[in-house]
């Protein structure tokens, strides 16, 4: 792949991938921040599929959302690197750690280039794949008061069938945080309806009969959230806006979910396939006792994704949960003789953590053993 050489990356959005930590002086190394009082950052860039370079940054500071998501989406968790970040004369070290990984995975990510025209990228996140994840807070802030808001727009739309409609919407972005996997702390963005509606005689109601409101309705009953007790009038200090408390019953109530992620966003997002055990911050009180024996099942449920997206160009998994035809064929034509070979249950019900880890590391293997031919 050629790069091509550029002042600055056009605005938009892009699909892109580690490219390595930017030098100065020829040596890694944290970069002081203009702003007085900002903790100091480390730059890198990622490159596009047609070549572009486009710088971006992350603070140096372990207890910053943007660090722990920047290093979830390249794939080094922040619990892997988290004792060394306190001591700065380590960062070096760290960084050429951090980088060789990273650029050993190549995972495909997607980058936000702000209107602005500044030419840097934000927002990194995963470009595809399927996540376990947990609400991590309302994304859509007031600028002054910094509660979370919706907010209304209309206008006209791409269709993907060709042509336009017109489109009226009154949405809010939520944050979703990847629980597990080689990309554990990776940041999702996902919108949904803000389905709380006056009616004709100004009672205030849910709205769960549109397929946006059905949406928004699922996302808070998987929450054990009842809309159909909700009542704004009573439970909301303001009706017109009652995302300050539904935010805080939704990380009140935070549930492990199954995102399904297509050119970096959301497509589906619904429940663990069944028995799945994830580590949360929620209290364990909540859950059903898993029926999986490994708590790492969820690493091998992504890489059967993964192999289906790449062999059939589609998702290994139903939104219920469930194989889809594309990932039972990744099952029974590459899996199950695989694990035969090596010997361990070809039920996932009966993997042990560490029979998992023999499954991902024969798979990455035979994955590895094809991309050379």
């Amino acid at each position: 792949m050629k790069t091509k050489e550029r002042e600055k990356a056009k605005p938009g959005s892009y699909q892109a991938v580690f490219d390595g930590f930017i030098r100065k002086g020829g040596a890694l190394g944290l970069s002081v921040s203009k702003k007085p009082g900002s903790p100091k950052r480390v730059l890198f860039r990622v490159k596009s599929e047609d070549g572009v370079q486009i710088p971006c940054s992350f603070p140096w500071v372990s207890s910053h959302p943007a660090a722990e998501s920047t290093l979830g989406a390249i794939g080094v968790p922040l619990a892997a690197i988290l004792k060394y970040m306190a001591n700065e004369k380590k960062a070096p070290a760290v960084l050429a750690a951090i980088e060789k990984k990273a650029l050993q995975k190549k995972y495909d990510l997607s980058v936000w280039v702000r209107p602005e025209g500044t030419g840097w990228g934000s927002a990194i996140k995963p470009y595809e794949g399927t996540f376990v994840v947990e609400f991590a807070g309302v994304q859509t802030r007031d600028p002054d008061s910094k509660k979370p808001i919706h907010t209304r727009k209309t206008g006209k739309r791409q269709s993907k069938q060709g042509g336009t409609y017109d489109f009226d919407e009154d949405t809010f972005r939520v944050s979703l945080r990847v629980l597990s996997g080689p990309r554990k702390g990776a940041s999702l963005g996902h919108r949904l309806e803000y389905a709380i509606k006056q009616d004709d005689d100004g009672e205030w109601y849910v709205d769960a009969e549109s397929g946006r409101g059905a949406e928004f309705k699922s996302f808070l009953t998987a929450h054990r959230i009842a809309t159909s007790k909700l009542d704004p009038d009573r439970d909301f200090k303001d009706p017109k806006n009652g995302l300050p408390e539904i935010e805080k019953l939704l990380l009140a109530r935070k549930t492990p979910l199954q995102a399904v992620v297509e050119k970096g966003w959301v497509n589906s997002l619904g429940r663990l396939p069944e028995g799945t055990a994830e580590v949360s911050t929620a209290s364990a009180e909540d859950f059903d006792q898993p029926e999986y024996k490994a708590n790492n099942i969820s690493e091998l449920f992504e890489a059967i994704d993964s192999v289906s997206r790449k062999k059939f160009g589609k998702t290994a998994w139903h939104e219920n949960g469930e194989l889809t035809a594309a990932g039972k064929r990744v099952k029974q034509s590459l899996l199950d003789p695989l694990m035969e070979k090596i010997s361990v249950p070809t039920e996932f019900e009966e993997l042990s953590q560490i029979q998992v880890k023999s499954v991902l590391k024969a798979l990455q293997k035979v994955r590895s053993k094809k991309a050379q031919n």
